[in-house]
């Protein structure tokens, strides 16, 4: 069995489970909507979250060309992507609804660790690549330590438009991103 073999149906199931745990807590608050006051802060940051799924599911395909793992170690290593990006995603948006929600209240009661999840995705990127891939330079990490003291800084500020304009600004990027990749 080739590596490919064995690697992107390990991450397929990881990203496949975060796709499933976002779009079933999307799919409560549409059946719960009427105990829900919806907010489009928590609802960006979980368009961030489906595009970092298709992000870093699309660039297992160009890490699976650029490296070759040699052990369970650097499986293991490589892992911590999926992994870290489901947890992520996992506080993105309520898994439960019992009573009236008010979105916005939620997202502020859990946005340390949402932040602090995506910062070390972010962050985990890089050092990843840079740590198992020859050609890897030090440049990579400007963009995600840049990311990643907006995020950091958000953890602090109140107001929820510095939050959405955060998240407009990674729907952006993200986009962008992903127009520009290839496999050519």
């Amino acid at each position: 069995m080739e590596q490919f073999e064995y690697l992107i149906p390990f991450v397929g199931i990881i990203y496949g489970l975060s796709a499933a745990d976002l779009l079933s807590s999307f799919h409560r608050l549409i059946i719960e909507r009427d105990k829900v006051k919806l907010h489009i802060v928590p609802l960006s940051w979980s368009v961030v979250s489906f595009l970092l799924i298709i992000n870093g599911w699309w660039g297992f395909f160009h890490i699976n060309q650029s490296i070759m793992l040699k052990s369970a170690g650097d499986l293991l290593l490589l892992s911590l992507l999926p992994l870290t990006l489901f947890l992520t995603i996992a506080l993105s948006l309520p898994h439960q609804i019992n009573r009236q929600l008010n979105l916005w209240e939620y997202f502020n009661q859990h946005k340390k660790p949402f932040y602090g999840c995506l910062t070390l995705y972010l962050l985990l990127i890089p050092t990843v690549l840079f740590l198992m891939v020859d050609d890897a330079t030090w440049q990579s990490f400007i963009s995600p330590v840049v990311m990643s003291v907006i995020l950091t800084a958000l953890i602090w500020l109140k107001h929820w438009l510095w939050h959405f304009l955060a998240s407009a600004l990674f729907i952006v990027s993200l986009i962008h991103t992903l127009y520009q990749q290839s496999l050519i």
